[in-house]
C-alpha cells in the first residue's frame, strides 16, 4: 500500500508502510523552505507532537549553534560530572560546581535552544 502525502510547498512524501496512517508532517527551514524532516502517523495529534518532538535534532540545520545540555536525573556514587560544568562554563555558565544551580542554567538555556529553533522552523501537518 503505497500512500503519498502532497504538502503546500508540492514536496510529496511517499509512505509503503502497512499501518493504517491518515496524517502526515513535514519540518521545513523558514529561510531557505528546505525540507529537513517528513514522516507519516496515524492521526494528525500525533504527527504534531512526532514533529514537534524531532525538532531538538536539528538546530545546527537551521543555524542554532547552541548545544543541548544534559540534565541528569540520577546520580551515581564515583562519578564525575565536572565535564557538566566545564562544558556550561564554554556557554555562560557563572555559578558554583553545585548540580541545583546548574540544572536551573541548563533547562533555561535548553528552552532558549528550543525556542530558537522553532522560530526557524516551521511544522505542517496535514491529514490524508
Amino acid at each position: 500500500m503505497t500512500i503519498i502525502a502532497k504538502f503546500s510547498n508540492g514536496f510529496e512524501d511517499k509512505y509503503h508502510g502497512k499501518r493504517d496512517v491518515k496524517a502526515a508532517w513535514m519540518i521545513t527551514a523558514k529561510d531557505t523552505g528546505e525540507v529537513i524532516m517528513s514522516g507519516h502517523s496515524l492521526d494528525a495529534a500525533k504527527a504534531a507532537k512526532t514533529a514537534s518532538g524531532n525538532l531538538r535534532y536539528f538546530g545546527s540545520n537551521v543555524g542554532v549553534d547552541l548545544p543541548m545540555f544534559d540534565i541528569p536525573r540520577r546520580f551515581y556514587v564515583g562519578a564525575s560530572y565536572s565535564w557538566m560544568f566545564d562544558k556550561a562554563r564554554e556557554y555562560g555558565f557563572e555559578g558554583k560546581r553545585m548540580m541545583g544551580a546548574y540544572k536551573t542554567w541548563a533547562a533555561a538555556k535548553n528552552a532558549d535552544r528550543r525556542a530558537a529553533i522553532e522560530a526557524a522552523t516551521n511544522i505542517e501537518v496535514i491529514d490524508i
